[in-house]
């Protein structure tokens, strides 16, 4: 029997898709199906973008996903009413003081959830960080699948990786990856933990971290990872692959970073490659588009662009102008120091000011006009914020293209030298990754 989704769940839901939808330009889901519905699932997933992570998680994930958040959260009355919304568990953690009693009844409670056939959510690596590599992960995962399992016999639980990747953690519009890795099955390690409770968990606990390594990127450096993610940029940058570039690149990066791990002069051939091609972009005053394309758009694609955003002019400046108070203060909350934050608050900025934005709108042009075309006026601005996300995407692609044409009318020599330097990325990057 299908189990009927609480109606404070289908609002979570229906806010996180329509957040990430706003705030991130494409979301790329690899592996969904590894997901099963019909039973107990545990997803582990990285963390390193705070608020972020949940909401693609939330929105993405088919049946709703109850986290695990440590004790210390629930003393903020806020956070602690948001947390009982959305059917958050309490973990009680021996170092927060909570003790082996409160500690037990963490578990329990995720026992009974399992048992329910829910799906739990948690970040195993235990903090939010922004290294360049996977933390090493606490053994709770392994714990409560476990001991649900030989405990209190819940059958056929999974646990389930799932990476997440990200462009660029506090850029509007950027692009995301979630990827789910091949599910853990639980019930082929619970004889081993009946005998050896620590060495079953130890054994999953590792299999988890080699199953989360597989689903995000990793690397020995902050330095290692920027020239990487650099290398995959140029080396694609030229294609013009549109919605699916952000997937390519993850997969050359992905592909990449296995790679230099294991050879260092490979690693220090790409990074002088990289570097080289820096410093052209930079003479042509591009070194802040790393994903430029230096190879124009044919005749026809420009003229389609063109068409593109002159007949979403109109209704784009109607949706700028009704939801501008929104941009500028979301934007102005989301700059802050740390990027694994940015997101979370201009995400949560927007979804509290938009309702407020939106219903002094219509109060303000009820007054002027009447109820009816006020409210219908405000509706349609507040739906022309649509339309503006997407004139938006389009005239970046536009901007890059003009800046491309200036420079090969202005620097054409100069040009000429940056394209040689990319196609010697790629050639790198083919060397030590294989075809792209």
């Amino acid at each position: 029997m299908t189990r009927r989704t609480p109606l404070s769940y289908r609002i979570l839901q229906g806010w996180a898709r329509s957040a990430i939808g706003v705030v991130y330009r494409d979301v790329n889901v690899v592996g969904s199906s590894r997901v099963p519905r019909d039973r107990p699932v545990i997803v582990a997933a990285n963390h390193g973008n705070a608020l972020a992570d949940v909401a693609l998680m939330v929105a993405k994930l088919r049946d709703f996903p109850h986290f695990l958040a440590a004790s210390t959260w629930w003393k903020r009355a806020a956070v602690r009413a948001l947390f009982r919304f959305g059917g958050v568990v309490p973990i009680h953690r021996r170092r927060d003081g909570g003790g082996v009693a409160k500690n037990f009844s963490s578990f329990e409670a995720c026992y009974a959830a399992l048992g329910k056939g829910a799906n739990l959510a948690i970040f195993p690596e235990g903090e939010m960080h922004s290294e360049p590599s996977l933390l090493p992960l606490k053994t709770g995962a392994a714990r409560i699948a476990l001991g649900a399992a030989a405990e209190a016999g819940v059958r056929g639980i999974v646990i389930v990786p799932v990476g997440l990747v990200y462009e660029s953690r506090g850029r509007f519009r950027s692009d995301v990856e979630l990827n789910f890795g091949a599910p853990i099955e639980i019930d082929d390690w619970t004889s081993l933990y009946r005998e050896n409770p620590n060495k079953a968990v130890r054994a999953v606990t590792d299999l988890l971290a080699d199953a989360l390594a597989a689903a995000t990127i990793n690397h020995g450096s902050h330095d290692e990872a920027l020239v990487v993610s650099r290398a995959a940029d140029f080396a694609l940058a030229d294609d013009h692959c549109g919605k699916g570039s952000f997937a390519r690149r993850i997969v050359t990066r992905r592909a990449l970073a296995d790679a230099v791990v294991r050879d260092e002069q490979a690693r220090d051939d790409l990074a002088g490659h990289v570097r080289e091609h820096q410093e052209d972009l930079e003479t042509l005053g591009l070194r802040s588009q790393p994903t430029i394309a230096l190879v124009p758009l044919s005749r026809r694609e420009w003229r389609r662009l063109e068409t593109e955003l002159t007949v979403l002019a109109a209704p784009a400046a109607v949706g700028l102008i009704a939801n501008l108070p929104v941009v500028m203060l979301a934007g102005a909350a989301g700059r802050r120091k740390r990027e694994a934050w940015q997101m979370t608050y201009k995400g949560v900025a927007g979804t509290l000011l938009c309702p407020i934005v939106w219903t002094a709108e219509a109060a303000l042009l009820s007054r002027r006009f009447g109820a009816r075309k006020g409210v219908a006026v405000a509706v349609a601005g507040a739906l022309c914020g649509v339309v503006a996300l997407r004139w938006y995407d389009r005239f970046a692609e536009y901007r890059a293209d003009a800046a491309l044409r200036r420079v090969s009318r202005e620097q054409p020599r100069e040009l000429a030298r940056a394209r040689s330097s990319r196609q010697a990325v790629r050639r790198a990057v083919v060397t030590i990754a294989g075809d792209l």
